[in-house]
């Protein structure tokens, strides 16, 4: 009996436990809006100095240790919009430099973003226009059961 009473007694104790707070490190942004503020602050010291924005760098001015820590951070579903958007600025000034001269380290650059080079080769007709009309005629197999 002293048994059951004991363990009657700690089930109704945890009852008065404190609510687990998540495990981690705290967020470096306590509003998406902070975060959005720090991003804009990054590029428009990257045009005052005339430098060409990254993803490193600004991972680095955000005040993370490396890019998968801004990556991880982009799954928060307040930060993801505007984490996805300040990547996309980055890739849109690699984008710019394709016109340029020398342009292999952009090209590098998007290649390392999911991009492509695409190239199309014709190896059947030589070049030439296909002649000709293809005709396909669907028939219907006859039916063993119906014998139609």
């Amino acid at each position: 009996m002293g048994f059951a009473l004991m363990a009657r007694r700690k089930k109704s104790a945890g009852k008065d436990k404190p609510e687990k707070r998540p495990v981690g490190h705290p967020r470096k942004f306590a509003t998406a809006e902070a975060l959005q503020t720090a991003i804009d602050t990054y590029f428009d010291k990257c045009k005052a100095e005339e430098v060409r924005p990254g993803v490193c760098a600004l991972a680095l001015e955000l005040g993370f240790a490396d890019r998968q820590s801004l990556y991880d951070c982009e799954k928060i579903h307040e930060y993801s919009c505007i984490i996805k958007r300040a990547r996309l600025r980055v890739e849109s000034s690699y984008e710019d430099r394709l016109s340029e001269h020398s342009c292999a380290g952009a090209i590098f650059a998007l290649k390392n973003m999911g991009w492509h080079d695409k190239t199309e080769q014709d190896i059947t007709t030589g070049g030439e226009k296909i002649s000709g009309v293809l005709q396909v005629e669907l028939v219907r197999p006859k039916d063993a059961t119906t014998n139609t």
